[in-house]
């Protein structure tokens, strides 16, 4: 990652219809409080083109002051992969398709529910269940992708004072 251009994020989920928009909606927010100026994207592993954020999802998010109504899906493709720094996926399913798609992405892989409270093998996904589990659910990612930034920051001033 060059110093002179914005960090690139790209979140993956499996439609691009509820985690990954949540995820860079929290990033979008949590990145610009520290000033940091990045590049979000997000991406469905199974995804298309075209879809709306889901409404429960939407609604969610909305109660936390995000907008994601102008939010389309889209699918997962090596042109997204090579052009990302990050890329934070849902499900082991996903870095396995993101993988596939662009085996050098490996090192960019960042598995959000590492970043969750207490022994998680995935981030919920709360799709065609009731509007309270996509309140948790945008919730838990929020606390994650704070978790993971702080991470991701840490690293950076580690390899930072590790040059000097």
């Amino acid at each position: 990652m060059s110093a002179f251009r914005p960090q690139r994020w790209l979140f993956v989920c499996t439609a691009n219809i509820n985690r990954s928009p949540a995820a860079m909606a929290w990033a979008d927010r949590l990145l610009s409080s520290r000033f940091v100026t990045a590049e979000l994207d997000s991406a469905g592993s199974h995804g298309w083109d075209g879809s709306e954020a889901g409404a429960f999802t939407t609604d969610a998010m909305r109660e936390l002051d995000f907008d994601l109504r102008e939010h389309r899906s889209k699918p997962l493709s090596p042109t997204l992969l090579g052009w990302a720094d990050y890329v934070v996926v849902m499900e082991e399913m996903h870095a396995q398709v993101a993988l596939e798609l662009d085996p050098s992405c490996e090192p960019k892989l960042r598995r959000l529910w590492a970043f969750q409270e207490g022994d998680a093998d995935h981030v919920i996904d709360p799709h065609n269940q009731p509007l309270e589990d996509h309140r948790e659910a945008v919730r838990v990612i929020g606390l994650a992708m704070k978790a993971l930034i702080a991470q991701v920051f840490a690293e950076r001033r580690a390899a930072r004072e590790a040059q000097q």
